[in-house]
């Protein structure tokens, strides 16, 4: 199912409309890797173009923030969005890794929370 906007997510079924939405590419290599005594560059890849996504939320009521926070926390799950490098819509299995007190940082405000920010990284 496509999503409403480009840049939206989703978690499941549920849709998500974020303030801010990063994706960044990240590539590990192996322990091994680096300079050679003459000085060439020589990189083990484990693994490249791994997704990782830096979101902030627009201001939330707290039954949205509780079910976004148990949509992400302390699991893997799915989530779909758009990929900038190929501009498709993938399905990426991610975790957050961060404890429900990094995981955000709202002030409660008129009844709702603002600055609601986590990360999302591709397994």
């Amino acid at each position: 199912m496509a999503l409403n906007s480009k840049g939206n997510f989703k978690i499941g079924s549920t849709e998500y409309s974020p303030k801010s939405l990063k994706i960044t590419y990240d590539s590990l290599a192996t322990a091994n890797s680096g300079r050679s005594d003459n000085g060439t560059m020589v990189i083990n890849w484990v693994r490249t173009n791994i997704r990782k996504l830096e979101i902030e939320m627009p201001p939330m009521k707290m039954s949205e923030l509780s079910a976004l926070l148990n949509a992400v926390s302390g699991k893997k799950y799915n989530m779909t969005f758009r990929d900038i490098r190929t501009n498709t819509e993938v399905t990426v299995q991610m975790y957050t890794s961060n404890t429900q007190g990094d995981c955000y940082s709202g002030v409660l405000l008129g009844g709702l929370y603002h600055g609601v920010q986590f990360s999302a990284i591709e397994v």
